[in-house]
């Protein structure tokens, strides 16, 4: 039996046009956490238990304060040549096997940077099949 999540979003441009869509997304299982990170600090947090853990196909980011200097990354930002990072001066919303392909396969673990002078929390949702 799997879990179903109920999706649904609305962009609407002011004097133009708008853009909606709703549906659902059904996974084995639904792993949420929020994570703290400090003021000038990088967490590396563990997404998935193993490379065991399944297909991922909804992963949502979403921190408590938006902001270009509060990114994300697939491997160490201290690493040389420094990985690609993304900001969170919105939220992340990846719905559906294809637009989760977009990530790393398996996506293990991810980086938080907050290079802000204020503690963030990044609150994160992964949907997962739970056999690979």
């Amino acid at each position: 039996m799997g879990v179903t999540a109920n999706w649904y979003f609305e962009i609407d441009v002011v004097d133009g046009h708008s853009v909606s869509g709703r549906g659902t997304e059904t996974t084995d299982t639904v792993d949420f956490s929020s994570v703290d990170v400090d003021a000038a600090a990088v967490k590396a947090v563990d997404l998935l238990p193993d490379t065991a853990a399944g297909k991922v196909s909804l992963l949502v980011l979403k921190p408590s304060a938006l902001s270009d200097q509060v990114t994300f990354s697939f491997k160490d930002p201290a690493g040389t040549p420094p990985p690609p990072s993304f900001s969170l001066e919105a939220p992340v919303v990846l719905i559906g096997a294809g637009a989760v392909q977009l990530l790393p396969s398996p996506p293990l673990k991810l980086w938080l940077k907050n290079a802000t002078a204020d503690p963030v929390a990044v609150d994160i949702l992964i949907g997962r099949d739970t056999t690979p």
